[in-house]
């Protein structure tokens, strides 16, 4: 075992207007500056001291703590990849068939200001709404299934919004109009022609998601009580836990290898203009 550091809980806290930087404080004192020469002074008490070793943690109860980091990490996979693999399928088929039957144009007009406003809200605040609203109907939040949504819900108005602008954009290519005049069907045009180059930008964003679902979103496990490695990242960091918070970031470093290894393949192998200028 070996020395890690002190722990310390804050007794007691009082607001000082006119503190005199210059003297200092007693060793159970520290001072968090507000503004100006107003600083909160805060009071704390000896705890004990924190123990542990190279490999274990306090927050892991005698485990390995990368061990630790993968199961949690796998606690996340099990909650973000059904529900990000859920927005973009539902996200791409809303838009083709949005594309395929709305032809009103005041309907289409008023579905595109709804997503974008949507689209315009924060994630942890539809997060929060939530919660709210669960909480309204007397409804458990800590449930792993409305977790998941969130995840869904989080990422489906961005994706798609950008699906749409990008298909709009394909369909008003010069081919696309030539194939139109032919009389060729609009379902093929959009699935054999307009589809995968529409893709590129939902691909290029699934380079942070797939960091985010490796990593977990800290806010929404937390709110939901999912026990993944977004809510042990913030455990590390309330109870300064430094072995985590160290091999948080080792781990981090090799695995944000894999989202930017499938998301370079996938953009290579959908780009519709390879070979042309070859």
């Amino acid at each position: 075992m070996e020395y890690v550091g002190i722990l310390k809980s804050i007794k007691s806290y009082k607001l000082i207007y006119d503190l005199d930087t210059n003297i200092p404080l007693s060793k159970d004192h520290f001072a968090k500056h507000i503004a100006g020469s107003i600083y909160i002074v805060y009071k704390t008490e000896y705890r004990g001291l924190i123990w542990g070793t190279s490999y274990n943690s306090p927050l892991t109860k005698g485990k390995y703590s990368i061990k630790v980091i993968f199961n949690k990490m796998k606690n996340t996979l099990k909650i973000s990849i059904p529900g990000i693999v859920l927005s973009y399928i539902m996200a791409i088929l809303l838009i083709i068939i949005w594309t395929l039957f709305v032809r009103n144009t005041t309907l289409n007009n008023i579905l595109d200001y709804i997503m974008l406003f949507l689209h315009s809200i924060p994630r942890n605040l539809t997060v929060i709404l939530m919660v709210a609203l669960l909480s309204y109907l007397k409804i458990n939040p800590k449930n792993l299934i409305i977790g998941g949504f969130a995840w869904f819900f989080a990422f489906f108005v961005f994706n798609a919004v950008i699906f749409k602008q990008s298909l709009d954009q394909n369909l008003s290519e010069f081919y696309i109009i030539t194939a139109k005049s032919r009389g060729i069907k609009n379902f093929k045009i959009i699935t054999l022609h307009a589809l995968i180059p529409s893709l590129s930008p939902l691909i290029t964003n699934l380079r942070p998601v797939l960091i985010t679902a490796l990593f977990g979103s800290s806010f929404i496990e937390t709110m939901f009580g999912i026990d993944g490695v977004g809510a042990l990242t913030i455990n590390a960091i309330k109870n300064n836990d430094y072995i985590i918070y160290r091999d948080l970031l080792f781990v981090g470093v090799f695995v944000m290898l894999i989202p930017n290894l499938i998301t370079d393949i996938l953009t290579y192998k959908i780009n519709p203009y390879k070979g042309i200028l070859e």
